[in-house]
Parts: C-alpha cells; sequence; structure tokens
C-alpha cells in the first residue's frame, strides 16, 4: 500500500470538514473540502497497520497544520477510505 501511495510522488486526498448537524446554527462555520498532497506516507500507514492512534494523529496533524487556522476544523477523522 505504501508503495502505490508514494508512487509518481505522492497521492492526492480529499478532507472534508467535521459535520456540523449538530451544532446551532449560531455557532456553525462555513467550512470547505480541501485537497492536499501528501508525499511520504510511510509513517502514516506504520501507524494506521500498529493501530497506533497517538501516532496517527501526530502525522495527521502534521499534515493538516498548514490548512492555516481552518487546520482545527479537519482534525477528527471519522471516515478513512481508498480508491484505487
Amino acid at each position: 500500500m505504501t508503495r502505490r501511495l508514494n508512487a509518481g510522488g505522492g497521492t492526492r486526498v480529499e478532507i472534508y470538514p467535521v459535520d456540523q448537524s449538530d451544532v446551532d446554527d449560531k455557532h456553525r462555520r462555513t467550512a470547505r473540502w480541501r485537497h492536499k498532497n501528501i508525499y511520504r506516507w510511510d509513517p502514516i500507514v506504520k501507524a494506521w497497520s500498529r493501530s497506533d492512534l497517538h501516532a496517527l494523529t501526530y502525522r495527521w496533524r502534521d499534515v493538516i497544520t498548514d490548512f492555516d487556522s481552518d487546520w482545527r476544523m479537519y482534525e477528527h477523522v471519522t471516515h478513512l477510505g481508498f480508491w484505487a
């Protein structure tokens, strides 16, 4: 899997913001889906394969922190899917 994700300089992923359906309208923020190229999947896949939530959280935050002030909207992951 790592070889495929790293091939060709990395893989572009689509990232959708946190589900705000249970948030009162006055507290909701407009959020859009984002995309990002991830160039080094090795540490992410390694943490995922070991079910190491701490390492996976650290690696994920490293990926999304360049989303400026919006990065916290993409911090909590509820689903990860691969399509090939």
